[in-house]
This record gives C-alpha cells, structure tokens and sequence, in this order.
C-alpha cells in the first residue's frame, strides 16, 4: 500500500530496524493506515492536520507532527492488544507479547522523536518533551483504570469510567492538539484550551465507541466490561444479575434489550453531547481562520452522528 507522506514520515522515524521488527512496524502503520482509507475523518489524522494548517506548520513540521500522533496511536494500539491478550502468533510470530511489547516502546520513542523534528526551535523542544511525558503519564492511568472496567474487578463509579476514557483515549488526542498550538507559536494562553479541545474529543470518540460495541448486535467482552451503558444497567440491577447476562452469550441480547428500555442510549449520548459542546465552545474562542474552524466542527459532527470515527 503506497502511504501518504505523514505514515511514511512515521516509519522513517522509527529508523533502520532489524527486517523482522520492520516487517511487524508494517503491519501496524498499514492496519493504522487502512482505517484513515475508511474513514477519512479519523480525529488522530484530520484534527492535527487541521490545525497544522490553522497555524503554519508546513512541510516535514506538519508531516512530523501528524506522523507523531500515529506513532503513539501505534503505541497505545499495540500495548492495548498486549495488556488485553488479543495477541496472536500469526500476526506477531514467537513469542508475540515479547514482539508487542518491544515495538510498543519503539512506536513511543519514535513519537517523541518525530514530535520534537515538529518544533521550530530548541525552546519549544523542551516543552514538548515535558508535555509528551505528562501526557503520557495520564494514558497511563487511563488504561490503569481500564484494567479495572471488568464486571468482576472492583467496583467503578461513572465518574472513574470518565477518568478512563479520558486519560486512556482523551489525554492522546489533547496532546495533539495542544502541540500544534505549541509548533505552530501560538500564545500560551490558548494552550490550554487546545488540551481541552482534544481531551473532549477524544473522551466523546471512546464513549461512542463503547456505545457502538454494546448495541453492535454481536456477542463481545464489551458487555462484560463497565462501560458507560452497563455502569447504567448496574445503577438499576444486581451486579449479580447484570454479571451473568452478560457473560451468558444466550443472555446478552436481554440485557441489550434492558438498556433499551430504561434508556440507557439516551443517557449515553447525553455525555457524549456534554463533551462535545465543550469541544464547540472550545473552538468558538480558539483564533483560526474560518474555513478551518468549519471543517473542525464537521469532525464534531461526524462524531456527534455516530458514526465511527475510532481512536
């Protein structure tokens, strides 16, 4: 598959590998790759390419900091996989969560690397090192929290979900989105409302994402998990006998069927909306030409449908 300038800037930052280490990195990018085919408004791609435009980032800048935000996409992607034990030999080869792990830290080195190749200068390096590392650091406690989503693992407020999904989903896409503010020499002052505009966003995303998973018709752990529509169900049911709907593949379609009548989609979207306004809200003040500022919207929009627009 020919890539486009931002996913073959991401593979040349990872730089000469061993043929095998290539050949998985491959894989990855082009599986990455393959859902911006599909959807063409996937928020890791479009919005810093967006925003790279709204501020000036130019050239092998704007591809550096696109390719950036694939390669801790690829990152979390594949320590996703390996922490959740979606691993298979015949994609990775013996033994699989070694070759996980290992390329997982290279796709966040090669992050940090391409996003410091996006500021214009030494100073700006700094402080995108320092916010890479925070941001970091939150995914970390997102996918900590993700841990603990199963029905059997301790309980979960809805409010520790939302901390999930924002560190697990939202931190990523605030840090795209608060660097091009900071490559792009916009007044510190917007940079944080920049962080707020992606954090929202990406929240949103994750939140449709487990919406679509629950109501996608099909057997899946999903239901097994404490996502926003089950968190719902608990509030109204025995976790006893949520847990075993759930798990009882024969079952599963009832407990659809549950949170169907006690309106559990519409409270789902409820949330959804509630980040998305602070997204538009967000926009509203942020200084980008109005064109930009449109097409941003239109991304708000797609995720607002629903339609499936994944991190």
């Amino acid at each position: 598959m020919a890539r486009s300038s931002a996913f073959e800037r991401a593979m040349a930052a990872i730089g000469p590998v061993p043929a095998g280490m290539q050949e998985l990195a491959d894989r990855v990018l082009d599986k990455a790759e393959a859902v911006v085919i599909r959807h063409p408004d996937w928020p890791l791609v479009k919005i810093p390419d967006l925003l790279a435009s709204a501020y000036g980032i130019e050239g092998d800048r704007r591809d550096a900091l696109v390719a950036g935000g694939v390669l801790l996409y690829a990152a979390a992607d594949v320590i996703d996989d390996a922490q959740d034990g979606d691993l298979t030999p015949e994609f990775w080869g013996e033994p699989p969560f070694k070759r996980a792990v290992n390329l997982g830290n290279a796709f966040l080195f090669a992050a940090l690397g391409a996003f410091l190749d996006a500021a214009p200068d030494a100073g700006t390096a700094g402080l995108v090192a320092w916010d890479f590392s925070q941001a970091g650091l939150k995914m970390a406690v997102g996918q900590h929290l993700d841990f603990d989503l199963g029905l059997l693992g301790p309980p979960m407020s809805e409010n520790e979900y939302l901390d999930c999904v924002e560190g697990k989903s939202g931190a990523s896409l605030g840090l795209f989105c608060r660097l091009a503010g900071l490559c792009g020499d916009r007044p510190e002052t917007e940079w944080a409302r920049l962080e707020s505009l992606g954090t929202a966003l990406g929240a949103a995303v994750q939140i449709r994402s487990d919406v679509a998973e629950v109501w996608s018709g099909a057997r899946n752990r999903d239901l097994g998990q404490r996502t926003l529509p089950i968190l719902f169900a608990l509030a109204l049911l025995p976790e006893a006998e949520v847990l075993a709907m759930a798990r009882d593949s024969s079952r599963q379609g009832e407990l659809v069927e549950l949170l169907d009548r006690a309106g559990a989609g519409g409270y789902c979207e409820l949330r959804i909306e509630s980040y998305l306004r602070q997204a538009r809200a967000d926009l509203e003040v942020l200084e980008m030409a109005p064109d930009i500022r449109a097409e941003l919207l239109a991304v708000v929009e797609v995720i607002r449908d629903g339609k499936r627009a994944a991190l």
